[in-house]
């Protein structure tokens, strides 16, 4: 999935992502290996930043801290990856991350 996330530099941020198959159907994560996020240095784990919500909803969610945009500005391309049991990669997310300049 496509998606562009816009912020300003040094907020925080909570993205929460629902994982779907190609037709729409859910996937659990239930024993998801790892899932990362990662764009321009800052790289996001899951239990370092990724935390699972609802594991059978397919739910989880990225915490953005000021630290990890407060000295940037600009546009960065960004994924998502996940591992489930078998060890099958999947890009989940992906986009540009739109950070603007913070004038305070």
């Amino acid at each position: 999935m496509a998606k562009d996330i816009k912020l300003i530099s040094g907020d925080s941020m909570k993205l929460t992502v629902t994982v779907t198959e190609s037709d729409g159907s859910i996937v659990d994560l239930t024993n998801a290996t790892a899932i990362k996020f990662g764009f321009s240095g800052v790289l996001k784990e899951l239990g370092t930043g990724i935390t699972v919500i609802d594991a059978i909803g397919g739910v989880f969610e990225v915490e953005l801290l000021p630290a990890d945009t407060e000295a940037t500005s600009g546009n960065y391309p960004y994924e998502c990856k996940l591992t489930d049991s078998t060890g099958r990669v999947s890009t989940v997310l992906n986009g540009l991350m739109i950070i603007k300049k913070s004038v305070i």
